[in-house]
């Protein structure tokens, strides 16, 4: 009766000596990024082992600060985490419904003017204001806020002038 908690104790050894190896394997990863450079060292001046593409699969055998060692194809190197996930990448690619003639570089080039002419016109003036350079009556902010127009005003007010100016 007195081995019987050694007994339990050799086997929980045993069955995880055996189990862990299973559990240290690593999952399959995916070249997330269009190219990524398999380097001898981790190391961006290292001499190149391989180049792979955006969905080529790897095994992950160690890491080293950013640099993940992997093995691919008989083959083994060097390469920076930020450029593998642990899922295949999505290759589906969005355009704005309705408009076939949109690239997407046309796409971010309007945002990114849209972006700026807006820096420029309110962010730029709240940056000035919180910096003390401009005073804001936000009483008066309020009050203009409160004003509300009738279709029927709004109306009126496109009309020419009688007589003229």
């Amino acid at each position: 009766m007195k081995n019987r908690p050694v007994k339990y104790f050799l086997s929980l050894l045993l069955s995880s000596m055996v189990l862990i190896p299973f559990a240290a394997q690593a999952e399959p990863q995916y070249i997330s990024s269009n190219k990524a450079k398999i380097l001898k060292e981790p190391d961006f001046q290292a001499e190149m082992v391989a180049e792979l593409v955006k969905g080529d699969q790897v095994k992950v055998l160690d890491q080293k600060g950013v640099w993940l060692n992997v093995s691919f194809a008989q083959k083994k190197g060097w390469v920076s985490k930020f450029l593998v996930k642990e899922t295949p990448p999505n290759d589906r690619i969005t355009v704005l419904p309705g408009d076939t003639e949109t690239e997407l570089k046309d796409v971010r080039r309007r945002a990114s003017a849209i972006t700026t002419a807006a820096a420029a016109r309110g962010l730029a003036a709240t940056a000035r204001a919180e910096a003390g350079d401009v005073v804001v009556n936000m009483e008066g902010v309020r009050y203009m806020e409160s004003f509300s127009v009738t279709s029927q005003e709004l109306e009126q007010f496109s009309q020419p002038l009688e007589g003229g100016l």
